[in-house]
């Protein structure tokens, strides 16, 4: 079976070269108790400081690297495809991770409770971002999506408390219900000419700092998109 070798850093600054085999590439392998990685690293008592994924791996798994408190920085190589369920759920001192350009999916719950993540860049490729990805993550401060995102799940960015300005570059996105919800420092949202294709209830509710979102007439907005929100309709343009 092929075997990689993946580098991981610990706080007292010693590293440690693991090999593991194609596994771990899956994205589900029996739930949070047996997640495929649990083995080469124990959360409980290592304190791990940084990871580097090799080339090849396909998927961060479910649960990968979820609670690792100590983790700071993470090196994703560009055959990255999927970023499983809690894959770094609460890992609460992670602030930097690359977002590859193979990246297509980032699962539910992947970055939640995240809150020293300051920055999230991701590329043209990425196509759905599911249900509380980044919930609390407080410390991010701006976002872009590109054009292939068709997705963005319920609570995906919610209470990310110092959010201020989010840009949409595609015009087929589907913001669910409660995206952006009490992300209280948001003052700007800003879509690409004719989209997007829906935008949910709840959806930007408790932004009381969001006074003027510009969408699309063919745009679905749900009439309770932008409560605490001032809105008004302008031409065949509307906004809210």
């Amino acid at each position: 079976m092929l075997e990689r070798v993946i580098r991981l850093e610990y706080i007292d600054g010693t590293v440690k070269l693991k090999k593991i085999s194609d596994k771990a590439t899956l994205l589900r392998y029996g739930g949070y108790i047996n997640w495929p990685w649990s083995k080469y690293v124990s959360v409980t008592t290592e304190k791990l400081k940084s990871i580097t994924v090799p080339d090849g791996i396909t998927t961060i798994c479910d649960y990968a690297f979820s609670d690792c408190e100590t983790l700071e920085s993470v090196i994703l190589p560009e055959t990255i495809i999927s970023i499983g369920e809690s894959a770094f759920f609460a890992c609460k001192k992670l602030k930097s991770i690359n977002f590859p350009k193979s990246l297509k999916t980032i699962e539910m719950c992947a970055f939640k409770g995240c809150i020293g993540l300051t920055s999230a860049e991701f590329s043209a490729s990425l196509e759905r971002i599911y249900e509380y990805a980044f919930e609390g993550c407080s410390d991010l401060t701006s976002l872009v999506f590109f054009k292939n995102l068709r997705k963005l799940g319920y609570a995906a960015f919610s209470h990310c408390n110092n959010l201020a300005s989010v840009e949409f570059k595609g015009v087929d996105v589907k913001i669910d219900t409660c995206a952006f919800e009490y992300c209280s420092k948001l003052e700007e949202v800003t879509f690409q000419r004719g989209g997007p294709k829906e935008i949910g209830r709840f959806a930007f509710t408790h932004c009381f700092n969001l006074r003027q979102v510009v969408v699309s007439s063919r745009t679905f907005v749900n009439p309770e998109a932008f409560p605490n929100t001032t809105k008004r309709i302008v031409e065949d343009y509307v906004r809210y």
